[in-house]
C-alpha cells in the first residue's frame, strides 16, 4: 500500500504533469526529437516561451525531463534513468496517443 504523504504527492506530480494538452505534447516532440531546446519547443507548441518553460519544468518536476544548459540555451530530454521504467511506460503510452 502507498504511504501517505510522499509517494501520493509523486503520483499527484505524475498524472498532473499529463494532464495538459500541451504537455503531452512536448513529451511527444522529446520523443519523437531526443534533445530539444526551450525556444525550438516553444516554437514548435506554438505557445509563449515562458508558457513553454512553466510546462517543462511541471514535466520536469514530475520527473519526465532532465534539463541542461547548452551554448547559454536550456536543452530537455526524456529522463531515461534506471528508477524511471515506470514513467518511460507512461511516455510510450503517450506517444502512442499522439501519433
Amino acid at each position: 500500500m502507498l504511504k501517505v504523504g510522499t509517494e501520493l504527492e509523486d503520483l499527484e506530480n505524475l498524472f498532473g504533469a499529463l494532464a495538459n494538452i500541451k504537455r503531452l505534447e512536448a513529451l511527444s516532440i522529446l520523443l519523437t526529437e531526443g534533445e530539444v531546446n526551450l525556444q525550438s519547443l516553444s516554437d514548435k507548441l506554438e505557445i509563449p516561451l515562458k508558457t513553454a518553460s512553466r510546462n517543462l519544468a511541471i514535466l520536469r518536476k514530475a520527473g519526465f525531463l532532465v534539463a541542461r544548459t547548452e551554448k547559454g540555451r536550456v536543452v530537455y530530454a526524456i529522463n531515461t534513468s534506471d528508477k524511471n521504467r515506470n514513467i518511460i511506460t507512461l511516455l510510450v503510452l503517450v506517444k502512442d496517443a499522439t501519433s
